[in-house]
């Protein structure tokens, strides 16, 4: 399992970094998810985002999420987490009106989770639908909504199992993004 995932840690580093060199166009930014519905968190929620491609039309994307270090120590026992996670995909942009954009596209990714003797990895294939507005130049503004589907591995005394397949319509959570155009 450790092969596998760093097969696909240096698999990701390669395709990012030879395609990254090539674009001429580039966002960075900031993305969040909704905490419920459409009412986004507070910014500390945020996680980078990253954008390039040929044109504006079609991008690839590069997203981190849901990455925490977490430690507590409470009746004399000591409690440690660590979660992270990753998305890559390619996002095409169809303008409706002038500024205002329909966005779709597929994504592949997913997390690490490990507290103690607990571990989890949850690979997720998503496609992302959503609306982006140019809010001028350099500055866009895209809302999107998943359909996704993934399982979870967990390891438990040393033993991996498949624990979930899951498949969602609309389930998770809202994403927000804010980009800047280099």
């Amino acid at each position: 399992m450790k092969l596998i995932i760093n097969l696909l840690r240096i698999s990701l580093i390669f395709l990012v970094s030879t395609n990254s060199l090539s674009a001429q166009y580039k966002e960075i930014g900031l993305n969040s998810k909704a905490s419920s519905g459409t009412v986004f968190g507070p910014v500390f929620n945020a996680s980078p985002i990253v954008k390039w491609g040929k044109s504006f039309e079609s991008v690839k994307t590069l997203r981190a999420e849901r990455t925490y270090l977490h430690y507590s120590q409470y009746g004399g026992n000591q409690y440690g987490s660590f979660s992270t996670g990753a998305y890559y995909g390619h996002e095409y942009r169809r303008e409706l009106a002038s500024g205002f954009f329909l966005i779709h596209g597929p994504e592949v990714g997913g997390y690490f989770t490990s507290t103690g003797p607990y571990a989890s990895i949850q690979p997720r294939g998503k496609y992302q639908l959503g609306i982006l507005l140019r809010l001028s130049s350099r500055i866009n503004l895209a809302i999107s909504s998943p359909l996704s589907t993934g399982v979870s591995f967990e390891r438990t005394d040393s033993q991996w199992n498949q624990t979930l397949f899951t498949f969602d319509i609309f389930n998770e959570m809202n994403s927000l993004s804010m980009t800047y155009i280099l």
